[in-house]
Order: C-alpha cells, then sequence, then structure tokens
C-alpha cells in the first residue's frame, strides 16, 4: 500500500496559543470524518477516532467537544500540503497523526495542532 509521509511543525505566530506544550495527542489508523477550513486559513481535521494522550498521559489542552480533531494552518505551503495529504487519505485510506501539545483558539474552540500526518 502506498504510504505518503508529511512531517510538519506549527509555528503559533498566528492565532491564540494556549501556553507551554502539554502532553500530545494522537490518532492511530483512523478514517477522516470531515475536513474544515474557516476563512482565516486554519484546518480542523474530525478523525472517527478520538486524539488520545500519548503514554496514556491525560490532560491535553484541547477542549474536551475538541476530541476527535486537530488543526493546522492551510495558508503556509507546508498547510497546503498537509491538506492535499488529508483530502487523499479522506478517500482513500487510514490516517495516523500526532499532535504538537500546544493548542490555539480556532473558531472558539481550543484544538491541538498537527504536528505530523502519515496516511496508511
Amino acid at each position: 500500500m502506498k504510504t505518503i509521509v508529511l512531517a510538519m511543525l506549527l509555528a503559533t505566530s498566528a492565532g491564540v496559543n494556549a501556553g507551554a506544550p502539554g502532553p500530545v495527542g494522537r490518532v492511530i489508523n483512523s478514517p477522516i470524518e470531515s475536513i474544515r477550513i474557516d476563512t482565516d486559513g486554519f484546518a480542523t481535521v474530525y478523525f472517527t477516532y478520538p486524539v488520545t494522550a500519548v503514554n496514556f498521559v491525560t490532560g491535553a489542552c484541547r477542549d474536551a467537544d475538541m476530541d476527535h480533531a486537530l488543526a493546522f494552518d492551510a495558508k503556509t505551503d507546508a498547510g497546503k500540503s498537509i491538506l492535499a495529504v488529508l483530502l487523499e487519505a479522506r478517500a482513500d485510506g487510514l490516517v495516523v497523526a500526532y499532535g504538537t501539545g500546544r493548542c490555539m483558539v480556532i473558531n472558539g474552540d481550543l484544538v491541538e495542532m498537527l504536528h505530523f500526518a502519515r496516511v496508511e
């Protein structure tokens, strides 16, 4: 099966940074439910399975109702590449994704930022 790997470190120069990194979230082998892109250029990807804490550490920075989501800046070249990969995954595959442990307020919700995604 074709594997596409995309890595990105997200700068928090835009939006509201919720402080120092916390436990890093991850989702493993999940289909994508939907992808939302707001007019400010930030995108939120919603997974079928919840984003869980790595090593069973709890207390991630995101809002409780955003436990199936990770976000990224779709205005950057890297963000546009991530969006393309996620759109392919939405149609054809499963995703392994990790967060950065940092959250931003996006469309009124505190969402963990995407660090990297791999399509299986």
